[in-house]
């Protein structure tokens, strides 16, 4: 996520869908990004607590691509899904609407300042925690939208878990410099490791781990680094965008000579909400 200044820390975080160099792309990554973890992001649910009688709640549902797969598969259960970003959310109830989801409904919502009335029985937060610089206080407010027993699932990265074979110092220094940008705005690229004691910290109860790896051999190299790496380009400051441009072009072309593997870990962590 990458909006700028001091109304992204506040409201949307690093990620800004809309302020992209080339918005169309974006979308096509979050939609590729969607469908191919899909298979193994449903497993992952179940394993979770996700039941086919759940009424799930999605925080920062983005596209809402994953929240209406997520209705899908579910039978008396419904989902909503929350987002901030006013574009998203367009695409998101546009989406519902074409595949006549009748157990979805998308909402504008600050993960914040979410609606304490509601009580759903899981909630789902991917990759946004990587983006918020109040953590706690957003996953202290996910925790109030459940109920006693329900359960919060999170997913997100750690750029430590993402690995080039042969190592590559280019590609690590690039990453570092991405992760340094995104921190200044009030991100945390290296989030993943820290997402169980976050749990505890929240008051969560029965927590469970999981690491979730892809590669550059499932995926092909170009497709990987699409997903992982390229969109870092918008957490750059205007001024060293086009030196990093030009850097991570140099990276990629070593990749390929190189025929180098990436692999990525996705950290997934979920909790429950104690019984009074």
């Amino acid at each position: 996520m990458s909006e700028s200044c001091s109304s992204t820390i506040d409201h949307l975080g690093t990620y800004g869908y809309g302020t992209f160099q080339d918005n169309t792309r974006e979308l096509a990554r979050l939609n590729f990004q969607a469908k191919v973890a899909w298979p193994i992001e449903r497993a992952m649910l179940g394993r979770h607590g996700l039941t086919p009688q759940s009424r799930v709640l999605d925080v920062a549902c983005g596209t809402g691509e994953v929240t209406c797969r997520i209705a899908a598969v579910l039978k008396s259960g419904s989902v909503l899904g929350v987002e901030l970003n006013d574009s998203l959310l367009n695409i998101a109830r546009e989406r519902a609407i074409d595949t006549s989801g009748k157990n979805v409904a998308f909402r504008k919502g600050n993960v914040y300042s979410l609606n304490r009335t509601d009580k759903f029985d899981f909630a789902y937060a991917r990759f946004l925690f990587q983006h918020l610089n109040r953590p706690l206080t957003a996953l202290r407010s996910i925790r109030n939208t459940v109920r006693p027993g329900g359960r919060v699932l999170l997913v997100d990265v750690d750029d430590r878990d993402l690995v080039c074979v042969p190592g590559n110092s280019e590609f690590s220094d690039f990453l570092a410099d991405a992760a340094r940008y995104q921190k200044q705005n009030g991100g945390n690229r290296m989030i993943g490791r820290a997402l169980p004691e976050l749990a505890r910290q929240a008051g969560f109860c029965d927590i469970r781990e999981q690491i979730v790896q892809f590669d550059s051999d499932q995926l092909g190299l170009d497709q990987f680094l699409e997903l992982t790496t390229s969109f870092k380009l918008e957490q750059f400051a205007p001024k060293a965008r086009a030196q990093a441009e030009q850097r991570l072009s140099a990276v990629i072309a070593q990749l390929r000579s190189k025929q180098s593997r990436l692999q990525v870990d996705i950290h997934c962590v979920s909790g429950a909400r104690a019984h009074a």
